[in-house]
């Protein structure tokens, strides 16, 4: 355990840095690129190497994982971290410079200090806790002054600029105020701050500032007085050199003396905050002038001289508030910090003087109220903290600081805007946006930006998170607008950028990350408000009351308020932050695309850069492809070294990325007379100035100071690819050449110039792309980023190549690789735990697990490791929590499911499987079984192992070989506290069916004492003699492997599936065999197996056993229930049970009490309800069918169709009412079963027969025989039925009738073969039914209309029986299958009434039975009445409708 910063050097992938932490649990660990820049210095002992101080530094946490910093910016970070075991602390020394195990690795470092902190630090507290500046943006400057610094100073500074004069000392005097953390005050009361002598320096004496100076100060000023004040001086008065800061009457001075000038610039106080916090800077250069900048914008000047000097350095001490050479004109005001840096600062910098990033300064730039949280930028737009509730987090780039509320107390105030808190002010509209954290979800709801609008009266604007969604509201006070945006559109602990626009014409929208959430155009009229009485903008709760606070964090909070002038942003401007540009350290970068003022292109097209941004490079060719190749000019640079090197007294390095086009013009004499192109020029050929030029075979890099020209060659032929050139030059190094990050073999020749040349020219341009001297040179190219250090760079820096390809953003590497890192850790010269695997170093189960669930399927290696850990931490004396028993059977899963090898010595594969048997035993130990009970619920626990466990031994087995390497005979017996095992491998050849297989073999000698420890166990299971007659394969090897389990009886639930078993009141009262044989059943058998179970607890009089197996398959389970298909019970005793079973599995018998209660309510109800109808029916069809049978009119074909239609249902009824009665007697039932299923068939069939003879008699055009025609009737009939019963009969038998049921099985399949021929018949006469009525137009169907007219009442009535039939067995079916009483309630009654259905519809539906029906009545002739019908319906459908319609005669009276 412990902690270590170390570096790796890697030949691949390079020299790394690196940091681990190990609490003894997990290990974190991250690495990043890193090559120190070591240099070479040359001393009068001779060389030696010396690198930067860099500062290095960790912090760790088990919630924030450890975090790697550099210089106070965080480059790396392990979050996670991973399991890493190290239960021992043995080397407890904390050593600097090597391992503090005393291996080896030794470093070689220069040591300075090292502060440890006992807690994880923020990135940003982190700066501020090892002494780093607070500022990362002031991370470069060469002075530094926070609050602290200014009272005490700190040591380099004391050290080095220690005031020379006895009477002084450096510090505040007496009178200084120090108001608070961030303020001091400096009154008009002869208060000053003496802040060092610094004598012979850049900031006594301008003259030595070779590179310039820049000065930046946060003051608070409150000009009351007229007179002069000083606010800061190291000279620059009277006739000493150096620079001030003053106030004269009503203008603020600036001024520089360097000895040769002075410059002096002047401005009106009314430029500067009045009493407000703000920043002032200034820097200089002897060559550029003096600029002066307040809150990062250049401030125009209102007076501006340069006058001659010849002051000497007379006064050399840093004063705030005073002059430096007398105790006189002591300023007035409020002062933050100080910084200064001893060179110019180029515009592209100036957010360094104003402290903030460029990021900041993007937000800060666009906005008219800006709120940062990081100091000093903070300062600008005060804000008001709640006293509790708040902390400070690390923003989104893990540098400065964010601020959160606590939900509960912590709110922060912004003040007020009038146009937030009354919209109707902002003509223009208002756009607030922000980066924000939500961290929670409220319970009802919490404000996270409140202006008023919370109250339903109130105008103003809030931003309010409800459960489910964050609400947006507006109110002008004449209209109201309101948005929700749903939870799904943003995310919780991550960083987001919100959003809000609102103007009166264009409505409110609102964007997520630059994204459109939500938005309304058109206000609400209907909810207007008035009132204007709370108009803080406040954070984190509501502005008018103290409640509904928040749980969020936020930072750079933006506030945007155009004028008529300016317009309102769009969602696309308000994306988040901008992209990191790169090139950080420079200090010009000349972007060719942007077309501001420096930069200018002619005769020049856009095309896509190097990044595959269109338009983000320029091509130096115009789009007409003429030629003529004109450069790009990019502004003016007259008055610095790139036009006249004489003046980089630092030197200088310039970058450039180019892109290679075209390389013929470099021949052509009109273009390109000296045979170059010109790729950068900023002189005139041998004058002052660089040009950088070449030909298809070289480069040439020319310098000319006015006194030297260098030419430095290389010969290389440049690529059409993108290249980086990077160019440095100083007076004594001379030019180098850098292509794309390697410095090439350079030839450097020099040569004198002559004076005259020493001149300045008046070029005042750089070009690219051509001569600047002429318009020739061209160099077609495609050119981006032009960039300029006005310092040499050093190529031996190994960094540079990111530097000068503008690849210098920092980026946090996220640590994702911990196992190839684990890998590359060093030997720690002791055998660890996890040598082989980390599972090694487990200490208990969660860790075991843990370890494994990552690894899939375990190897070898990792199986041996897991098994012995599990075997120790299972041991029956062990105790064990309910979730290190799921974690248990979790494990033992992942271990019967490693890598085997195809083959396994049988020696080792036992001792496996021994210590295999072992651990189930163990996990199944009876005192457990509580846990497992409630491991059960929501596991499959136990089941789950049983099923595991009896695949793996079948699959160990199946590979065992013996010496030889053969795949023998085996007899195995293995026997554990609550487990036997016997496996048994053969010929199948050699079976020997009068000797059948029974398990288990009690003889054995390999069981000991098992008749003792068991109670003289009797259960068996044998299989039958035929059983290979029913495996896959009847040949080669078989394997038997079988399973007796002592207590899995009270280990396994008794839940239940099945209609025969109780499960609420059932128990598993046997033990638990199992039996696998390999090659496996491929169906069931056709004489069972023969289970014999010994009697957990005997059997009362009251209770019945019922033989199960485990079906894993079992719906609505989560690992399956006791099933009984397949199984039956062939006798049961006390104390015994035997069942027969026609499959193999897991088989167990439940005891459970007998159905003593009687019929329940439904019951009752249903069974009056089926014997009411069944007797009505069958009442109903018998009167038809004496009607059918008993009058010779009625014997025509389609009546006897419908005889036989009455026969079946009649008969299919009848065995319904069966049924009713032999309900528990199995084989009758049955048999039942069988009959019900024929008859309620051929009632389809012959309804069939009904459809076929209807179409037979209207299509068929010769007629067929009645006897001819009835004969097929009958086959298809009766015969079809026959058929279709046999079949399902051959195919499932068991699904014929249960003991519940006298029905067809769903799980077995039977009911399909009812079903599914039905469904058949139902389609088929629908189709015929169709196609008569379809056909009624066609002619030969015309001449036999009276043939379908009368048979209409058939036609009727199948279709309506077919429907009703069908719906009666579908509710049958779901039934059947799902068990629920409504469906039950309707198929009893539909079922029962078809008899009802049937006389309906053939018999009072038919005119024939009808005047059958009549005659009886009236007692007529039978005969007669239907020979006069039948006379009548002979007759044309015209005539008979005639004869219908014409009126009747009068009946006489004397006929009375």
């Amino acid at each position: 355990m412990g902690f270590s910063i170390y570096q790796r050097g890697d030949q691949i992938a390079g020299n790394k840095l690196g940091a681990a932490v190990t609490d003894g649990n997990y290990r974190w660990i991250l690495e990043i690129p890193y090559q120190p820049h070591v240099m070479e210095v040359n001393t009068t002992e001779g060389f030696y190497e010396l690198s930067d101080w860099v500062h290095l530094g960790i912090t760790w946490s088990a919630r924030l994982g450890l975090h790697l910093y550099i210089n106070g910016l965080q480059y790396a970070v392990d979050i996670t971290g991973y399991r890493k075991i190290r239960p021992d602390d043995y080397e407890t020394r904390l050593i600097l410079g090597r391992r503090n195990d005393f291996l080896d690795h030794d470093s070689n470092f220069t040591f300075e200090e090292l502060a440890i902190f006992e807690r994880e630090l923020e990135p940003f507290e982190f700066r501020d806790m090892f002494g780093l500046r607070d500022n990362i943006n002031y991370n470069d400057a060469d002075y530094y002054w926070d609050t602290q610094g200014l009272i005490t100073s700190d040591y380099f500074i004391l050290a080095d600029h220690a005031v020379n004069q006895s009477e002084a000392s450096i510090g505040p005097n007496e009178n200084t105020v120090v108001v608070d953390d961030d303020t001091i005050e400096l009154v008009d009361q002869q208060s000053d701050i003496l802040l060092g002598d610094f004598n012979g320096t850049c900031i006594s004496d301008p003259s030595l500032c070779y590179r310039g100076i820049t000065v930046s100060l946060w003051f608070n000023y409150a000009y009351a007085n007229s007179g002069t004040q000083y606010i800061l001086s190291s000279g620059a008065q009277a006739t000493s050199r150096g620079f001030v800061v003053l106030k004269q009457g009503s203008t603020l001075k600036f001024i520089v003396d360097d000895g040769s000038n002075i410059w002096t610039v002047g401005f009106s106080l009314s430029d500067i905050p009045n009493g407000e916090w703000c920043n002032l800077a200034f820097t200089w250069h002897k060559d550029i002038g003096l600029t002066v900048y307040l809150n990062g914008a250049s401030l125009t000047p209102t007076s501006q001289t340069i006058t001659g000097s010849s002051s000497l350095d007379d006064y050399s001490l840093l004063v705030l508030g005073r002059r430096n050479d007398m105790e006189t004109q002591y300023g007035d005001f409020k002062i933050h910090n100080l910084v200064i840096w001893e060179k110019y600062t180029y515009s592209k910098n100036v957010h360094r003087l104003f402290g903030i990033s460029a990021v900041e300064k993007y937000h800060y730039d666009k906005s008219d109220y800006y709120w940062p949280f990081d100091t000093p930028a903070k300062l600008i737009n005060p804000t008001v903290f709640s006293t509790d509730g708040i902390s400070y987090t690390s923003d989104r780039h893990s540098v400065g600081k964010a601020v959160c509320t606590d939900g509960s107390k912590g709110y922060i105030q912004l003040g007020n805007i009038p146009c937030l808190s009354n919209p109707s002010f902002c003509t223009n509209g208002f756009a607030v946006a922000l980066w924000m954290k939500l961290k929670d979800i409220p319970s009802d709801q919490g404000y996270l930006i409140s202006v008023g609008a919370q109250e339903e009266d109130e105008i103003g604007f809030v931003v309010v998170q409800k459960p489910s969604y964050i609400d947006v509201i507006v109110g002008d006070g004449t209209y109201q607008w309101q948005v929700e945006v749903a939870q799904e559109l943003f995310s919780f602990k991550h960083w987001e950028y919100f959003a809000f626009i609102w103007s009166p014409n264009d409505g409110l929208t609102v964007s997520i990350n630059g994204t459109v959430v939500a938005n309304q155009e058109s206000g609400v009229r209907n909810k207007v408000r008035t009132n204007d009485r709370y108009n803080k903008m406040t954070l984190g709760r509501s502005n008018s009351e103290n409640d509904d606070f928040i749980l969020a964090c936020y930072d750079d909070i933006i506030v945007i308020l155009p004028d008529a002038n300016t317009q309102l942003p769009g969602v696309e401007d308000l994306y988040g932050d901008p992209g990191c540009p790169g090139y950080l350290t420079s200090d010009q970068v000349f972007n060719v695309t942007d077309g501001n003022t420096d930069v200018g292109t002619y005769s020049t097209q856009l095309v896509t850069d190097r990044y595959d941004v269109t338009q983000g490079a320029v091509e130096t060719v115009s789009a007409s492809g003429q030629h003529g190749y004109i450069g790009v000019s990019l502004g003016n640079a007259t008055t610095t070294c790139l036009n006249d090197p004489s003046l980089c007294t630092n030197g200088i390095t310039m970058s450039l990325w180019l892109k290679p086009r075209n390389f013929a013009n470099l021949q052509d004499s009109n273009t390109n007379p000296d045979g170059y192109g010109y790729i950068i020029s900023t002189g005139p050929s041998g004058g002052k100035g660089f040009i950088l030029k070449a030909t298809r075979n070289q480069i040439n890099f020319v310098v000319n100071d006015g006194l030297t020209e260098w030419d430095a060659e290389v010969s290389i032929r440049l690529s059409k690819d993108w290249t980086n050139i990077a160019l440095t030059w100083d007076p004594y190094t001379g030019p180098r050449i850098l292509l794309d990050g390697i410095e090439p073999a350079t030839t450097v020749s020099t040569n004198p110039n002559d004076t005259s040349t020493s001149a300045p020219h008046s070029y005042t341009d750089i070009h690219i792309g051509k001569r600047i001297d002429d318009d020739s040179g061209y160099y077609h190219a495609v050119y981006d980023d032009l960039v300029v250090w006005y310092e040499v760079l050093e190529f031996s820096d190994p960094n540079i190549p990111s530097i000068v390809y503008g690849d210098d953003c920092r980026e946090v590497l996220v640590t994702t690789n911990h196992a190839e890192l684990d890998a590359l850790s060093v030997w720690t010269g002791t055998i660890e735990c996890d040598n082989e695997h980390a599972a090694g170093c487990s200490r208990d189960l969660d860790e075991l697990y843990e370890m494994i669930a990552g690894d899939g399927v375990l190897d070898e290696t990792a199986y041996q490791i897991v098994v012995q850990k599990l075997h120790a931490y299972a041991q029956p004396r062990t105790y064990m929590t309910l979730d290190e028993l799921e974690v248990s059977v979790e494990v033992f899963n992942k271990l019967l499911h490693h890598t085997l090898p195809k083959t396994l010595n049988e020696t080792e594969a036992l001792d496996d499987l021994q210590t295999v048997l072992e651990i189930s035993s163990s996990l199944l130990i009876g005192h457990r079984q509580t846990k497992w009970k409630s491991v059960h619920q929501s596991h499959p626990g136990a089941t789950m192992m049983m099923k595991d466990l009896e695949s793996y031994f079948m699959d160990v087995v199946s590979r065992m070989r013996d010496e030889d390497g053969k795949k023998g005979d085996l007899n195995i017996t293995l026997a554990t506290e609550n487990l036997i095992m016997q496996t048994s491998r053969f010929d199948i050849s050699s079976y020997d069916p009068d000797v059948q297989f029974t398990f288990p073999f009690y003889g054995d000698a390999r069981l000991g004492d098992i008749d003792e420890e068991w109670s003289a166990p009797s259960d068996t299971i044998t299989l039958p003699k035929n059983v290979f007659d029913f495996t896959t394969s009847t040949d080669g090897k078989a394997t038997v492997v079988a399973f007796l389990y002592e207590t899995m009886d009270e280990v396994l639930p008794s839940y239940s599936g099945d209609e025969s078993v109780d499960s609420d009141n059932s128990q598993v009262n046997s033990r638990l065999m199992s039996l696998a044989l390999d090659p496996p059943l491929r169906e069931d058998l056709y004489n069972p197996v023969v289970i014999v179970l010994q009697n957990s607890e005997e059997k009362t009089s009251s209770e019945e056993t019922v033989c199960t197996f485990w079906d894993y398959d079992m719906e609505d389970t989560i690992n399956g229930g006791w099933n009984t298909t397949g199984c039956k019970l062939h006798s049961s005793t006390s104390t015994e049970t035997i069942c027969y079973c026609y499959h193999l599995t897991q088989f167990s018998s439940l005891k459970q009490p007998k159905n003593t209660e009687g019929e329940t309510k439904h019951d009752k109800i249903l069974r009056f309800i089926s014997w009411t109808g069944l007797v009505i029916s069958m009442l109903a069809l018998i009167i038809l069918l004496v009607i059918y049978v008993g009058f010779r009119p009625m014997r025509r074909v389609h009546h006897m169709i419908h005889v036989n239609l009455i026969v079946a249902m009649l008969v299919a009824k009848f065995c319904s009412m069966i049924v009713m009665l032999i309900q528990n007697k199995m084989d009758a039932c049955k048999t039942m079963a069988v009959f019900l299923h024929y008859f309620y068939t051929a009632s389809f069939t012959w309804m069939l027969v009904d459809g076929i003879h209807l179409l037979v008699e209207i299509k068929v055009t010769l007629g067929i025989w009645f006897r001819e025609r009835l004969r097929y009737y009958l086959l298809i009939g009766w015969g079809l039925p026959a058929m279709i019963v046999g079949i399902s009969l051959a195919i499932t038998i068991e699904g014929y009738g249960s003991t519940t049921s006298c029905l067809f099985s769903i799980k077995d399949g039977a009911i399909w073969g009812f079903i599914a021929p039905c469904a058949l018949i139902i389609i088929a006469n629908v189709w015929i039914l169709i196609t008569v009525v379809r056909n009624t137009g066609d002619e030969e169907i015309i001449k036999k209309a009276d043939k379908l007219d009368s048979r209409k009442s058939s036609l009727r009535a199948s279709a309506i029986l077919l429907p009703i039939l069908g719906l009666t067995w579908i509710f049958g079916a779901l039934y059947i299958g799902e068990g629920h009483i409504v469906l039950r309630y309707f198929f009893v009654i539909l079922n029962s009434l078809q008899g009802i259905f049937v006389f309906l519809l053939h018999g009072l539906g038919s005119q024939e039975v009808r005047v059958v029906g009549k005659a009886l009545i009236g007692r007529k002739n039978v005969e007669k009445e239907f020979v006069s019908v039948l006379r009548k319906m002979a007759l044309p459908k015209e005539q008979r409708e005639e004869k219908e319609k014409a009126p009747q005669p009068i009946k006489p009276a004397y006929m009375g």
